[in-house]
């Protein structure tokens, strides 16, 4: 026997990768299938016995000109996968089955059969204030003692005067389900006294402390000159938290998360700040954009400006 050369390598040899792979490419899947069951999901399927897959089968997703990104593996036996988070809209993907060889370099891949697919959205209301005016269609709104509500330079600006039983509401005419995640970037002016303001889901309009105004609720809350995190189902059954004292003015991300019917989670700026798990309202609920002063006058303007808002379900 001719042992010139080294005759056992733990990994495959360039000679053997050229011929393994020629005979063992990956290859492109049959009886390809797939549809959106909710949103941000993808079900497909495909025949895993027409394919030679000693691996596993890989999933991509394409990008416009290419197979750009990588969704997913399933197992070489399967016969599909379920995807979720993915884009809303039409989506392309591809599914190859691979083998255990060295793999080629990508471009050299036997183009697959494709499915197209209508992804389900997952966001139930977006709204990034930018066009000259309300959309009358997403919102409703209540004003009263000389407050506005106003859309111009690409922010929804509610401004109350330094006068005492001063309203401003900005509601959605949609309701949301327990389940969904409000989110939105705000700009609120600092806490003082007799300054109420209120953002997230709520069925009515804030009131001068958390046993007054709404009554159904899970939302964050500014009263006075402190901010609070709230989930309410009655004015007398509330779980009103205070977080700070003495709230600044400026920008921050507020999401308000009801996972289920026993929890609820608040975040700002990405950082939870909080999770109630009492007095946690079942029902539908609008959202909103809620400022009141009080009897007695706060000393400077009452203030909330909207970036951008959307909720959201998984």
């Amino acid at each position: 026997m001719d042992c010139t050369e080294q005759c056992w390598h733990d990994t495959p040899q360039q000679l053997d990768v050229t011929n393994y792979n020629d005979a063992y490419r990956p290859n492109g899947v049959t009886n390809f299938t797939g549809y959106s069951p909710g949103p941000g999901q993808v079900q497909l399927s495909w025949n895993p016995s027409n394919v030679h897959a000693e691996a596993h089968f890989s999933v991509w997703r394409w990008c416009g000109s290419s197979w750009c990104e990588y969704v997913g593996n399933a197992p070489k036996n399967s016969g599909g996968i379920l995807l979720s988070n993915q884009p809303s809209g039409t989506q392309k993907y591809g599914v190859w089955g691979y083998t255990y060889a060295l793999n080629y370099p990508y471009g050299d891949y036997p183009s697959p059969p494709d499915v197209t697919v209508n992804v389900q959205s997952n966001t139930l209301l977006y709204d990034d204030f930018s066009s000259g005016s309300i959309n009358t269609s997403l919102w409703g709104t209540v004003v009263g003692g000389g407050a506005t509500i106003v859309q111009s330079g690409g922010y929804l600006q509610i401004s109350i005067p330094n006068v005492a039983n001063a309203y401003a509401d900005l509601y959605s005419k949609s309701y949301f389900a327990l389940g969904t995640t409000f989110e939105a970037r705000v700009w609120v002016g600092s806490g003082q006294s007799y300054d109420h303001k209120g953002i997230g889901y709520a069925n009515a309009r804030v009131g001068a402390d958390c046993g007054s105004g709404e009554t159904q609720a899970a939302m964050w809350r500014g009263q006075d000159r402190d901010k609070y995190t709230e989930t309410k189902t009655s004015s007398s059954s509330y779980n009103c938290t205070k977080r700070q004292s003495n709230y600044p003015s400026g920008w921050r991300t507020i999401k308000v998360q009801r996972v289920s019917s026993s929890q609820v989670k608040f975040y700002e700026n990405e950082s939870l700040i909080g999770t109630h798990t009492s007095y946690i309202p079942t029902g539908s609920l609008r959202i909103r954009f809620s400022a009141y002063t009080y009897t007695l006058a706060p000393s400077d303007y009452v203030t909330i400006w909207v970036d951008r808002v959307k909720v959201t379900q998984p």
